[in-house]
């Protein structure tokens, strides 16, 4: 078997590789289909964005007590998110005909009712008041309440401001940026999800030629670093491709639909716009990340005789992609020592420095750091990737006899 490296080799590898995955059907069928979801993908966002047209909660006041407080207090237009309070119920409605207003004409009631010198709120819900909405009419009516129960004891308005002053409280960490939190968590949940998905996609054709013991012929007349360069890179690269396109199309999807980052906000999202600094991290640790786990994949696929072997074999690299979706979760609220280590380490290194970074925990310097630390890895991969792979090829033998010779 030949030795060495090839860069014609590795051409005529990765082109015929990369040529044969863009042109396969599966390929060109699933990449439209995703692209089209993406370009859509904003237009929904509009529609389920857009303004909603609130339903009437009508108010039932049998106290006397709370009816003309609520008409005249000053409710801002977004304290309830789906419904605004409704006036003209009759409040000598019957317990019966409300009942049956919820069930034939799809009302909603909040009823007041007093009962041994306690007033009660009552909830008449036909589906359309949210739980935010029901404690916000809770919270308010209690205000409101307190403020009666005051006046009737002869508390000026003013006093009762005095005596329910509330601190006010405010947590400040000048080192953490809040305001990146939704972009990061969304970004590095895309990196860790395109990370496993693409990176598999090289072992599992690898695989295929082995289980085909078409490498065993191809391996005579190729050497094995540049065959096995050229299989992992032409996959990976198809695949983020297909990826980019995916993107592309959102892009051109969110400049047409008039999308504005303002609106998340209705939701609780609020996202921040990408500084160049941050676009490149994310390129370069995402990057990095995919070929750390390409190499491995193929070097995986290299070594097994069955497809079921692969299966097995690759959950524990799954598994190490996965440990870095949990520990970004803590380090996107602190950063503790766990985060810290797994923002170095290889395995873990291309999320959790990611959020790290963007979050403000980690400078450039120890982004510059875990980037070297994280690229020499693969490039190790890379090459002791390949020697197994040299000997692996032509191996149909089982797993556990497998032995490397140098």
């Amino acid at each position: 078997m030949r030795k060495g490296f090839s860069c014609k080799d590795f051409g005529i590898v990765f082109h015929y590789y990369f040529k044969k995955e863009i042109k396969s059907k599966v390929y060109i069928i699933v990449t439209v289909l995703l692209c089209i979801v993406s370009f859509a993908s904003c237009f929904f966002l509009n529609l389920f964005l857009g303004e909603k047209n609130k339903s009437s909660l009508y108010i039932v006041d049998r106290t006397g007590l709370f009816f003309d407080s609520l008409s005249d207090a000053e409710i801002p237009k977004d304290y309830f998110q789906g419904v605004f309070l409704d006036f003209t119920a009759d409040k000598s409605l019957s317990d019966d005909s409300i009942v049956q207003g919820v069930k034939e004409q799809e009302r909603s009631y909040a009823v007041f009712s007093s009962e041994n010198g306690e007033v009660r709120l009552t909830l008449y819900d036909s589906g359309k008041v949210s739980a935010a909405d029901a404690q916000a009419l809770l919270n308010l009516s209690q205000t409101l309440y307190q403020r009666i129960n005051m006046e009737q004891a002869g508390i000026s308005p003013e006093v009762f401001e005095n005596a329910n002053r509330q601190i006010l409280y405010d947590k400040v960490n000048p080192v953490q940026k809040t305001e990146n939190f939704w972009t990061t968590y969304i970004l590095y949940m895309l990196m860790v999800v395109a990370i496993v998905m693409y990176s598999s996609s090289s072992g599992s054709e690898v695989a295929y030629l082995k289980t085909n013991k078409v490498m065993e012929i191809v391996t005579t007349s190729i050497k094995p670093l540049p065959f096995y360069l050229g299989v992992t890179l032409s996959i990976g690269l198809s695949g983020l491709l297909q990826l980019a396109a995916i993107v592309v199309c959102f892009l051109i999807s969110f400049q047409l639909a008039g999308m504005d980052l303002s609106r998340f906000s209705d939701m609780g999202v609020t996202l921040s716009a990408l500084q160049p600094d941050e676009i490149a991290a994310f390129l370069l640790l995402f990057i990095g990340g995919f070929l750390l786990y390409s190499f491995v994949n193929t070097a995986i696929a290299s070594i097994v005789n069955r497809n079921d072997d692969l299966t097995v074999t690759v959950v524990p690299v799954e598994m190490l992609a996965m440990v870095q979706f949990f520990v970004s979760i803590f380090a996107l609220e602190s950063d503790s020592v766990l985060s810290v280590a797994c923002s170095y380490l290889p395995v873990t290194s291309p999320a959790v420095m990611f959020v790290r970074y963007m979050m403000g925990y980690a400078g450039g310097g120890e982004l510059a750091v875990a980037l070297v630390v994280l690229y020499a890895a693969a490039l190790l991969l890379a090459i002791c990737g390949a020697k197994f792979f040299s000997r692996g090829v032509v191996y149909y033998g089982t797993v556990k006899n497998f032995k490397l010779k140098a």
